[in-house]
Order: structure tokens, then C-alpha cells, then sequence
């Protein structure tokens, strides 16, 4: 029996094939890719892309135009410009949640 299995050894190594076997590669954890809920919540909070639950999915935030430019406004709206609406804008989504809170 002893001899049996040096004999099947010496076959195994002798085998020309022997090198591009790959064992135990079944045996590795699969990479977590991340809870999705926590994952799409995140992404919403920064204003990014997301996918609700059932699939579609919701665009980005973006900075509308003035409504105020051609009206009279008692704010006085129509006076900023599109860059600092802008650099508003960007600033509030670079703010985590407990800084917009405040805010």
C-alpha cells in the first residue's frame, strides 16, 4: 500500500501538467463588495449617482438655474452670480451630514 501511493507520487511529478495545476483556489473567500444600503446612502448624501431598491436609478444633484435673475426678488437673488451658486453648491456636498445639519 506504502509503495502504491510513492509510486502514484512519482507519477504525479513526473507529470508534465503537474506545474499548471492549481490547488485550492476553490478555498478562497469571495471579496465583499459592501452593503449596498450603506453603500447607495452614502452615495446620496454626497450628491453622487445612486440605485434605489428597486433598481432605477437617481441622478446626480445638480445646481438649477436662478429663478430670481429676471424677476424682482426682496432677497436680491438675481445679484449672485452662477460661479459662487456654484461653489456653494459644491461646498454644501463636501460637508458630511452632522456639518450640513448645522448649516
Amino acid at each position: 500500500m506504502i509503495e502504491e501511493e510513492l509510486d502514484f507520487e512519482t507519477e504525479i511529478i513526473n507529470d508534465k501538467n503537474y506545474k499548471d495545476l492549481q490547488i485550492g483556489t476553490s478555498a478562497y473567500r469571495k471579496k465583499l463588495k459592501g452593503n449596498k444600503r450603506k453603500i447607495n446612502s452614502a452615495l446620496r448624501i454626497e450628491g453622487k449617482d445612486y440605485k434605489i431598491r428597486k433598481g432605477t436609478s437617481v441622478k446626480k444633484k445638480l445646481v438649477l438655474t436662478n429663478p430670481c435673475v429676471s424677476k424682482k426678488c426682496q432677497n436680491a437673488c438675481g445679484y449672485i452670480s452662477e460661479e459662487i451658486r456654484q461653489d456653494v453648491f459644491d461646498s454644501y456636498y463636501q460637508l458630511n451630514s452632522q456639518q450640513r445639519k448645522i448649516s
